[in-house]
């Protein structure tokens, strides 16, 4: 089982789906289209607990209210910036603990890509948005 699996979303960007040690439950990172996601998730098995979002554009965090009104777990995201989905502010130095998966994520304030951007250290992972590309970084502001 693998405890980390991607969702493709638009041209070129992935939505995250962390099992960690479950076989029925998953956290969603950066869900910017909920659509890839509801199509994904009868063939992955799984439901979501959580969803995490790491920065306020929409190819991040576009389809994280519609998740959340369909499944009804919380959502994540940083204090920082304005996402009508969130109902978890996060901030540096916070702790993101999610039973069904055993896990727990720690976060990490990254700034740049936008000003209130966060990351997600958890299960050996760094989950972090636009802040690190295998090149590069996203547009710095």
């Amino acid at each position: 089982m693998q405890p980390v699996l991607h969702v493709r979303a638009f041209e070129d960007n992935y939505i995250w789906v962390i099992r960690g040690n479950s076989r029925t439950h998953a956290a969603l990172v950066d869900p910017g289209d909920a659509a890839p996601v509801l199509a994904a998730l009868p063939r992955l098995g799984v439901t979501p607990t959580a969803i995490l979002c790491t920065h306020h554009h929409g190819d991040h965090c576009g389809g994280a209210m519609e998740l959340r009104q369909h499944f009804g777990c919380p959502v994540y995201g940083p204090l920082k910036e304005r996402i009508a989905a969130i109902t978890h502010p996060v901030a540096e130095n916070g702790i993101v603990s999610i039973p069904e998966l055993e896990s727990t994520f720690h976060v990490i304030d990254v700034p740049g890509h936008t000003l209130g951007h966060v990351a997600y250290y958890g299960l050996n992972s760094l989950f972090c948005g636009d802040a690190l590309f295998a090149c590069g970084c996203g547009r710095v502001f």
